[in-house]
């Protein structure tokens, strides 16, 4: 069953409805991209920060880099995020 409009009413209604999804899909990109750093989650070394390697040889990069923990809470949040970007992405 299709959504087609039958009088100017529910054509106005559906555009409103369209460009509000429009505007809620972009800000759920904007708060995806940002979630860690909005939450406070991501320290300098989660970041990957350069400064805080400078000086350091490459051995001791991958070191460092190969201790990371994988994060549980960011990453649920960033799924459901994704879930629910889908399912806008889909509507729209």
């Amino acid at each position: 069953m299709a959504w087609t409009p039958k009088d100017v009413s529910q054509y106005a209604a559906t555009c409103v409805f369209l460009v509000a999804l429009a505007v809620t899909f972009r800000g759920l990109i904007a708060v995806r991209s940002n979630i860690l750093q909005l939450l406070g989650w991501m320290s300098n070394e989660a970041a990957g920060d350069v400064q805080s390697y400078a000086g350091i040889d490459d051995a001791a990069k991958l070191d460092a880099h190969a201790s990371k923990r994988w994060a549980v809470g960011g990453t649920l949040i960033r799924a459901v995020l994704d879930t629910v970007l889908g399912g806008v992405s889909y509507l729209l």
